[in-house]
């Protein structure tokens, strides 16, 4: 997993292309327990990778890489049962504001998931 750059150390440039955020747990080897975070862009192509220690859901530590990046998530995220790790699976886009993301901020008031 050398020559990809980490999540974290994409810039903004880079990050325009990202497409999709993608979480799932090493289940063997030497950092078994741990989640790797990737980007891909919309060819599949991987622009960036984090492996973290950080205990919780898959869900919840893609979040925390993404709140430290260039990036923020746009859309709920779904379970990817194709390959051979079950993966969950979120939109992304370049982030609008350093301080709160567009997403978080259209659910709060109501734009997001809300019938009506």
């Amino acid at each position: 997993m050398t020559g990809i750059p980490s999540v974290l150390q994409l810039n903004r440039e880079d990050a325009i292309a990202a497409d999709v955020v993608s979480a799932y747990l090493l289940d063997d080897g030497p950092q078994q327990g741990m989640t790797v975070v990737e980007i891909f862009d919309a060819h599949q192509v991987v622009l960036g990778r984090t492996i973290t220690d950080a205990v919780g859901p898959r869900e919840q530590v893609a979040d925390a890489v993404l709140d430290r990046s260039e990036l923020e998530r746009c859309s709920e995220y779904a379970v990817e049962p194709l390959g051979q790790r079950k993966r969950v699976t979120a939109s992304v886009i370049v982030r609008v504001s350093p301080r709160r993301s567009a997403y978080e901020t259209e659910r709060e008031a109501g734009g997001y998931g809300v019938a009506g």
